[in-house]
């Protein structure tokens, strides 16, 4: 059902962080392998973070949200890895990283953009990969990721513990409603769209080049970060 209609399910696996500060985005530009001074506000990317030797440490998608904060998603086993790493090389720079509080949840499928425009009637949701914004759903914001996880169009959404009934009933009372997905369905759905995982595709003795990660997340014209030589 998710290849022709719509299925969500929890994210437990995934975290948000909060990268806060007037140098976020120079002191980003020279850890990650993508260009951060690219992206305006409500814009995305995939990237990643290298060690000297070029060796993988940490993929994840870096969220443009304001002037100086951005959000980066990443899977939740490699949080402290990426934050170690990202910490080991600040030392004076006006950026905080903190980790959001929230539940997470992917809305994916072709229809599953019609679903949440139902939900969020007179806002404007983004459609491009990885472009973000923050709804709102009475009082409570959210926060819109578009990311597939899937192959197919899809959305993460990013919202309080308390909102979390509430929302999964309002995506279900679209008709038809959306499936949920259970582990196994969402795995075989992740590799017959060739979305690679750490741990499972990838781990620390891969350089970049093989991991499929530099035809989506390294730019080749910005400067120098670790690992580029």
């Amino acid at each position: 059902q998710v290849r022709n209609h719509c299925g969500y399910f929890p994210l437990q696996d995934w975290c948000l962080i909060s990268a806060k500060g007037k140098e976020t985005f120079s002191f980003l530009q020279s850890q990650t392998t993508n260009d951060v001074l690219q992206m305006q506000s409500g814009q995305g990317q995939n990237s990643a973070v290298t060690d000297r030797q070029a060796r993988f440490i940490a993929n994840f998608s870096i969220h443009r949200v304001g002037e100086n904060e951005a959000l980066i998603l990443v899977e939740t086993s490699l949080k402290e890895i990426l934050l170690n790493h990202l910490e080991s090389y600040h030392f004076r720079e006006e950026v905080e990283f903190t980790t959001i509080t929230c539940r997470l949840l992917a809305l994916q499928g072709p229809k599953s953009s019609l679903i949440l425009e139902k939900i969020f009637e007179n806002q404007n949701l983004p459609d491009k990969p990885n472009d973000t914004t923050q709804l709102t759903l009475g009082k409570h914001p959210i926060n819109l990721i578009i990311k597939s996880l899937t192959g197919e169009e899809g959305q993460i959404l990013c919202f309080p513990k308390e909102l979390e009934d509430e929302f999964t009933q309002l995506i279900l009372k679209s008709d038809p409603p959306p499936i949920k997905v259970n582990e196994v369905a969402r795995e075989v759905l992740r590799i017959e769209a060739g979305i690679p995982i750490y741990d499972t595709d990838m781990d620390k003795k891969n350089i970049l080049p093989e991991t499929g990660l530099e035809h989506t997340s390294v730019s080749y014209n910005k400067g120098c970060y670790i690992g580029q030589e």
